[in-house]
Parts: structure tokens; sequence; C-alpha cells
């Protein structure tokens, strides 16, 4: 699962989990330094090419 911080639709799906579920999820944080206009996403980010936010990859295909 790849998303950011500041996303309301990702905090939703985590927290359908729960806590303990959610702690077990493959995480990427596309804006791991903060953001603000002009922040570049994460190379982990740019390597999915992320279409928007969550965004699931589930046996290597999105």
């Amino acid at each position: 699962m790849y998303g950011a911080f500041w996303c309301s639709h990702y905090l939703e799906q985590k927290e359908m989990f729960g806590q303990e579920a959610a702690n077990m999820l493959d995480y990427g944080e596309c804006y791991p330094d903060g953001f603000k206009i002009g922040t570049p996403l994460s190379q982990e980010c740019k390597e999915v090419k992320i279409r928007g936010f969550p965004m699931w990859v589930i046996n290597m295909t999105s």
C-alpha cells in the first residue's frame, strides 16, 4: 500500500483494518519528509507509478 500521510482516504482504509492489522501492512509513504508545493514523490512511489492515494499493489500489479 502506498499513500500520503495527509490523505484522508489512506487514513480511512488504514482504520478499516484496525491498528494491529494496519501495522502489518507493507506501506510506502510517498512524502516521507513532509509535503509542500513542488515536493517530489519518493523514489519508491515513482517506481510504482503512483496514480492516486492510496494505491495498492498486489502481486506486483496495481
